[in-house]
């Protein structure tokens, strides 16, 4: 019996095996109680394995287990010459979270200063209070640039306020911190950070400014609120961009009203047109309802840019369908590049009136509508054409009619076919007749339907 194994000694055995599959099936098979050094050693050993399938085993394993012993061997490998084994480690110490952070403050005093940034960025990334000491000390002892922005971007996750006066001596000293400084700041959230952030608006240059508003949105108060609100008015763009952010962070924080003024308009239009989806969420968030044409074919115009803008946008497109059927008409026919987005949105919207949509407008406003679909017809994309058939079909049966033709010579099968749903309940003569013409349809699909359409007397039936 002295020569049976221990179970230790059959792992690391397995764990060195030829075949990848016996090792990741030894990794998946773990137990975390009463492993070795040796084990533990060699578990976190296998992040460096050359199979992706072990690598995986090997974080799932060393991120699930509280193994005391994983987070300082595993920090060991933020030295690691191997980029992806460097950021295996990264991540894992990230996923064991508070577990790891004394495993990282011991590690700043063995890494150079690659390994401490990296040591200090997961740190910041983890967010715990209990390692702002260790990083102060570091951020007051070293003098590499990179250690020291990693150093302050980590205190500010932290909401280390302890650091505040060691940040505003920083920010005197080089202008290269000020920005992230800033942002830190933002993060700290205390009256006497607010206060410095706020000395510094007027004094700096723009690219800091940015900075600045962008924090105001996080540290400010009600007094904050309305200087932003009046700097709507003074400033150009893109500064108006995080001016429109932080204002709405604010509202949202303190449930303050948003005035809709002409200043106010004049920023979301300005924001809708010319920003990026991140601020044009924004300003969708902050338009109250559509009683502004040119607000509202702005919104029409980015309409599809963006998923998450859209879904704001969609709400409150939703809550206006009659001023979207009033004045969409007018973008339609300037053949947009999101035509295809909007004429869906269109038969939604007319869909949630249950295809009365109609009735609601006033006959220049139908027939505006119903001319934009018809204009839609020839356009090169088929389901555009698709769309605009089913439309005019809920929309204006006598226009559909009239257009019959066009549709008939639709390039498409599927387009012929869908209009024999519409033209089988449709009680008109010209009906008949189009459902006659079809059924000689080259396409054996199409004329099969219309045939059926036909030998069912339907005509007869609803005389």
């Amino acid at each position: 019996m002295s020569g049976t194994k221990s179970p230790n000694s059959k792992v690391l055995e397995l764990l060195k095996a030829e075949e990848a599959e016996v090792r990741i099936e030894t990794l998946e098979s773990l137990s975390c109680l009463k492993l070795s050094d040796e084990v533990i050693e060699a578990v976190c050993f296998s992040i460096t394995d050359p199979d992706k399938g072990v690598k995986n085993a090997a974080v799932n394993f060393l991120t699930q287990c509280t193994d005391a012993r994983i987070p300082a061997k595993i920090a060991a490998f933020i030295s690691s010459k191997e980029i992806e084994t460097r950021n295996l480690a990264g991540e894992i110490l990230l996923r064991i979270g508070t577990n790891a952070v004394q495993a990282l403050i011991d590690y700043i005093s063995i890494g150079d200063d690659d390994d401490k940034k990296f040591a200090v960025d997961v740190l910041g990334l983890i967010g715990s209070p209990d390692s702002s000491p260790a990083i102060l000390e570091l951020m007051q002892t070293n003098e590499n640039e990179n250690v020291l922005l990693a150093c302050i971007e980590a205190l500010g996750n932290n909401k280390a306020a302890e650091s505040l006066n060691q940040l505003i001596e920083l920010f005197e000293k080089n202008e290269l911190f000020q920005p992230t400084i800033i942002e830190a700041l933002g993060k700290i959230e205390t009256p006497e950070a607010l206060h410095f952030v706020m000395s510094k608006y007027k004094a700096e240059n723009e690219f800091l400014k940015f900075s600045i508003i962008e924090s105001l949105g996080t540290i400010g108060d009600e007094e904050t609120f309305f200087f932003l609100l009046s700097e709507v008015a003074e400033t150009g763009s893109p500064l108006v961009w995080p001016l429109l952010k932080s204002i709405l962070l604010l509202k949202i924080k303190y449930n303050f009203d948003i005035p809709f003024d002409e200043k106010m308009r004049n920023s979301i239009l300005n924001t809708l047109n010319e920003a990026d989806a991140e601020y044009k969420k924004i300003a969708a968030h902050l338009i109250s309802v559509f009683d502004d044409k040119e607000i509202l074919l702005a919104c029409l115009k980015i309409y599809g840019e963006d998923f998450e803008v859209d879904e704001i946008l969609r709400e409150k497109f939703f809550l206006s369908p009659l001023v979207i059927f009033q004045h969409i008409p007018e973008l339609l026919n300037q053949k947009p590049e999101n035509l295809k987005n909007l004429v869906a949105l269109v038969k939604e919207l007319f869909e949630m009136y249950n295809g009365t949509g109609g009735s609601i407008l006033s006959e220049i406003e139908s027939r505006n509508l119903s001319d934009s679909f018809t204009r839609c017809l020839e356009n090169p994309d088929e389901e555009i054409r698709m769309l605009s058939i089913e439309l005019l079909f809920s929309f204006d049966i006598e226009t559909a009619l009239l257009f019959s033709d066009t549709i008939l010579e639709d390039n498409n099968m599927w387009n012929r076919l869908r209009m024999l749903d519409f033209l089988e309940i449709v009680v008109h003569p010209k009906a008949e007749e189009l459902i006659t013409r079809l059924a000689e349809d080259p396409e054996e699909m199409v004329s099969e339907r219309a045939n059926e359409i036909l030998s069912q007397n339907y005509f007869q039936k609803t005389d």
